[in-house]
């Protein structure tokens, strides 16, 4: 095969010009859910949308839909028709629309709550938790207690939706059999009415008859009064045929201006005016109406079964809902639909095979995943309970030492403030004692030097008072003694001094050992307390250790 020849490749940069422009992307405006469409899907019987939805509970949820809106549009039929009894016009539109739609409402909500209640919840929380509180004859009850209120709601449908929805469907033979008595009424009516004027006109017909027979017998001179021609009783007896043939034509006149009203009088009037029995269109005419029907056995075995079909329509639902399939209980679960959300966020990752993470692509199937919740859940929630109580355990641990390091370190500051000041208060309390000795030792001194100086001035006074008279003497003498008086003086005012030092001193002494002897009790009770604090920390600490020695190995978490 000759082979193909490749032309060489020729490239060159394109002008601007020349470069297409990219197209558009459009972008698609999200459509905003219509509020109707929201409201439409809450009459889904999906409350969990299509999570843990699988092909058989969704054929079941349709089912149970069917059946619920057959029901509730039934019952709202036979109440709106009911309700459009109760007004004229616009307002019998209104009436019946608002109790169809008031009832359709009220059975689909009881209806929908019976289907879509969680009659697994005892069991699931059995299987899936450790918690012993769940009452299976608790979540019996609730679901016999909503039987029977659907049981009484059917029996007060029997009782009252059952006869207005046969007058909806017999509306035709009812209105017809209302039609045909008010035509027997009013052609009854119209009858004696006129048999009435009828019987007024009959004597004066005949009269009239018998008049002109008269009349032409007298003309003929074959009358009562045997003469020929028209003379004064001819004359008399044609005054008495016109004023009969005129009380004939007041009557028929009257006759036919009443049987004109009669005949374009309605029926209020022809009940009122009349007094025509009219049976009016109402609840209680065509329950009455009905109730003569129903006297029929076709009338009253179709009323029967229209009984049978409200009561078929609830054993279906309770059928239904006692057999309802696996995978019904499944996507009804509480429990289950909230770990499935839990799966989907990847919490249970860690304890998952890798194909059936919720990040695979593949996720479990709603049987699967209540296979893996029944056999696997209670070890991973064990497990997590192990790791918060092991968690909550190393929390407590160092939240307490923490608390009493912090403690220990507050005792231990105020332990080393009193110390210091005691050994503060100690050492002044020597240097005032030695102040006090010192200041004693020298009032001691000065006080003998006073008692010295005394003497000398006495004996100086004794000299001057018994020796001889010498001026020159006598001048000394006074002037030894006037310097011995000015020390005296000095002296005593020293000892002055000395003592209110020593007795300052000597009050701050006991101030002073009253202050160090509490500041002693202080400091044991400080050190008691620190000690305690060691001991109580070094207890804390060996217990954490054992207590972490003897813990099983928990599967470590993964890292977010």
């Amino acid at each position: 095969m000759r082979a193909l020849k490749r032309e060489p490749i020729i490239t060159r940069d394109l002008m601007l010009s020349e470069v297409p422009p990219s197209p558009r992307r459009v972008e698609r405006r999200a459509i905003p859910a219509l509020p109707f469409r929201t409201a439409l899907s809450q009459f889904s019987l999906r409350p969990h949308g299509d999570q843990l939805l699988s092909p058989s509970a969704r054929f079941w949820i349709f089912c149970a839909r069917a059946l619920i809106l057959i029901m509730a549009t039934a019952e709202a039929t036979s109440w709106g028709y009911v309700g459009s009894l109760f007004g004229t016009g616009i307002t019998s539109v209104m009436t019946g629309v608002a109790a169809a739609m008031s009832l359709f409402l009220v059975i689909w909500l009881v209806d929908a709550t019976f289907v879509t209640m969680d009659t697994s919840r005892a069991y699931y929380q059995r299987a899936l938790t450790s918690s012993t509180s769940s009452d299976g004859a608790m979540e019996q009850r609730k679901f016999f207690a909503g039987l029977a209120i659907r049981a009484l709601i059917v029996m007060v449908s029997l009782w009252i939706t059952a006869p207005f929805l046969a007058q909806l469907v017999f509306r035709r033979d009812v209105n017809e059999s209302i039609t045909a008595r008010n035509d027997a009424a009013v052609s009854g009516a119209r009858a004696t009415l006129a048999s009435g004027f009828d019987r007024q006109l009959q004597p004066l017909d005949s009269a009239l008859n018998a008049t002109q027979a008269t009349g032409i017998l007298e003309v003929a001179g074959r009358g009562p009064s045997g003469k020929y021609g028209r003379g004064a009783a001819v004359i008399a007896i044609e005054n008495r045929v016109a004023d009969l043939q005129r009380r004939i034509a007041t009557i028929t006149r009257e006759r036919d201006s009443v049987l004109f009203a009669f005949d374009k009088a309605s029926s209020g009037e022809l009940a009122s005016r009349f007094g025509v029995p009219v049976v009016e269109d109402g609840l209680r005419s065509r329950s009455e109406v009905l109730s003569v029907m129903l006297e029929d056995p076709d009338y009253s075995g179709a009323q029967t079964a229209l009984a049978v079909f409200l009561s078929f329509l609830f054993l279906g639902l309770v059928i239904l809902k006692l057999f309802q399939p696996r995978s019904v209980a499944i996507y009804y679960s509480e429990h289950l639909q909230s770990l499935y959300t839990d799966y989907t966020q990847g919490k249970f990752d860690d304890h998952l095979d890798l194909h059936d993470r919720a990040g695979s692509g593949s996720q479990m199937t709603p049987q699967r995943f209540e296979e893996w919740c029944l056999e696997s859940y209670r070890l991973v929630r064990e497990e997590d309970e192990r790791r918060r109580r092991t968690e909550q355990v190393i929390q407590t641990h160092e939240r307490k030492m923490r608390t009493w390091m912090d403690d220990l370190r507050v005792q231990e500051n105020l332990l080393d403030e009193r110390r210091r000041r005691f050994e503060t208060i100690s050492l002044e309390v020597v240097d005032i004692e030695s102040r006090v000795q010192a200041l004693t030792i020298q009032a001691d001194t000065e006080r003998r030097e006073l008692d010295r100086s005394n003497r000398t001035l006495e004996a100086i006074s004794q000299h001057i008072a018994s020796g001889p008279v010498d001026v020159r003497g006598v001048e000394r003498g006074f002037a030894a003694q006037a310097k011995l008086q000015s020390t005296i003086d000095e002296l005593e005012e020293a000892l002055r001094r000395r003592d209110a030092q020593i007795g300052d001193l000597e009050l701050r002494i006991p101030i002073r050992r009253d202050e160090a002897v509490h500041l002693r009790e202080d400091i044991a009770d400080l050190d008691r307390a620190v000690r305690e604090l060691y001991a109580r920390m070094a207890k804390e600490r060996n217990h954490y250790h054992d207590w972490l020695a003897n813990q099983p190995t928990l599967r470590q978490k993964p890292v977010a």
